[in-house]
């Protein structure tokens, strides 16, 4: 946290390692990591975090959300966004590292994704949604 933009505290969340939330449980879509955290001010009280991290079970990267309404105590709301299911497809084996924002002309939310495809290869791709939950 900073008043001032350039001198910052490490705020303690409520998990036992002091973190706001960690990696799912064993099973769960981000159980093997959790990276790129982005905050977006939807509204009062509706505070959304996008996070990536790689599926097991799908094998593919995932972009998932958790909502807060302050911003210390975080709940995990699960994937919103995968990428293509196509083979060939730039972004066919998933969506990592992103960017979230509301176009304020349509009032639709647009991710800007790094497309991870077969050969492991990465590109920008671009998802919308109409309720910044689910992307298409």
């Amino acid at each position: 946290m900073s008043q001032d933009g350039r001198n910052w505290a490490r705020i303690e969340g409520e998990h036992h390692t002091g973190a706001l939330f960690e990696v799912g449980k064993p099973g769960e879509w981000d159980e093997t990591f959790i990276a790129g955290p982005q905050v977006v001010a939807a509204g009062p009280g509706d505070m959304r975090m996008f996070y990536h991290s790689y599926d097991l079970q799908q094998q593919r990267y995932v972009v998932g959300m958790a909502t807060s309404k302050e911003g210390f105590r975080w709940k995990k709301q699960g994937a919103v966004f995968s990428g293509a299911p196509e083979a060939g497809a730039f972004d066919s084996c998933g969506a990592a590292a992103h960017h979230v924002i509301r176009d304020p002309d349509s009032n639709r939310w647009l991710m800007f994704y790094e497309g991870v495809g077969e050969d492991g290869t990465t590109a920008i791709g671009l998802a919308v949604s109409d309720n910044g939950r689910s992307a298409s």
